[in-house]
């Protein structure tokens, strides 16, 4: 894990009043990324595409429990560190 991503989450967290805890709900993950529910949707969703050789970076890793989807705090730390150069398309 990258430190200056943990950092960056960390300091996301506190700033959204959000406990830290090894598992968050989508609402959440929109919340900190500052992303819409559907573009985190999209961001799964390229993470459970068929194995391939090389899955997109922007990909994030969730699992289901029964109909909803959670998403781990190391998940949001190595997603965070792939995409830090990545900027957001206007």
């Amino acid at each position: 894990m990258s430190r200056a991503a943990e950092l960056q989450i960390n300091a996301l967290l506190d700033a959204e009043k959000i406990e830290r805890r090894a598992v968050y709900r989508p609402g959440e993950v929109c919340r900190l990324l500052r992303i819409s529910p559907t573009t985190l949707r999209q961001l799964c969703e390229l993470a459970e595409q068929p194995e391939s050789s090389c899955k997109p970076p922007q990909s994030l890793e969730s699992f289901r429990i029964g109909c909803h989807r959670r998403i781990e705090h190391s998940t949001l730390v190595n997603w965070l560190a792939r995409n830090q150069s990545m900027e957001r398309e206007e």
